[in-house]
């Protein structure tokens, strides 16, 4: 969580990855001249979860972190809440230990530049289109209820 908000405030661009877009270093830079991490939903998911030791041979995105990760109806900190529909899902944000959601928010698909309000920022409440939740793939799998009531 906390790698995740050390990026508050940086650019949704569609197909941020971090320093790359679309599998090309973005040219992205802020007032002072000084590159910026830029990113889309999956791309600041995905940038966490590298950056923590996790692996995949395929590139992931909102919906196939929908298809393929264990779904849950009791989302912990860490776990993510997406969005859209069965047959394409579109969107994804982290679940934060207060309630709130937190991911590169305001932008889509034709977001090719920064804009005031597409970034990496907080939201208070999910959208109209929660399809549900899915575990962190670097959460333990020996979590149980009863593990988490004792912490």
């Amino acid at each position: 969580l906390a790698l995740a908000i050390s990026q508050q405030g940086a650019p949704y661009i569609w197909a941020g990855k971090g320093e790359y877009v679309a599998g090309r270093r973005h040219t992205h830079k802020d007032a002072h001249g000084v590159p910026l991490l830029v990113f889309d939903c999956s791309g600041l998911v995905t940038w966490c979860l590298r950056r923590l030791g996790w692996q995949s041979r395929v590139e992931m995105n909102a919906h196939r972190m929908w298809t393929l990760w264990r779904r849950t109806d009791k989302p912990q900190p860490g776990d993510l809440i997406l969005y859209g529909k069965p047959s394409l899902c579109s969107h994804v944000e982290i679940v934060m230990p207060d309630g709130r959601f937190f991911g590169a928010i305001g932008g889509g698909s034709k977001t090719t530049s920064p804009t005031a309000i597409a970034k990496v920022q907080y939201r208070w409440k999910p959208r109209a289109d929660v399809l549900g939740y899915v575990i962190n793939p670097l959460r333990p799998d020996d979590d149980s209820e009863a593990d988490t009531d004792a912490r």
